[in-house]
């Protein structure tokens, strides 16, 4: 954007970017409000990981 109004870059390809941007603006706010609509206790999602997978995590990072 800064190229733009400095000169460096045409009005129709700096258009082009501001609406990429606006689209890539609105994906991250929709991933955003997903995410915080989420439950995410990270305790729950054990039950999903390969067994040999959950003990090995499990007694690194909580030991029961």
């Amino acid at each position: 954007m800064i190229s733009g109004d400095l000169g460096y870059m045409e009005k129709e390809r700096l258009g082009g970017l501001k609406g990429e941007i606006g689209d890539v603006e609105r994906m991250l706010k929709a991933l955003i409000k997903s995410l915080e609509s989420k439950h995410l206790d990270p305790w729950v999602t054990w039950q999903w990981l390969p067994v040999e997978m959950e003990g090995s995590l499990k007694s690194q990072s909580h030991p029961e």
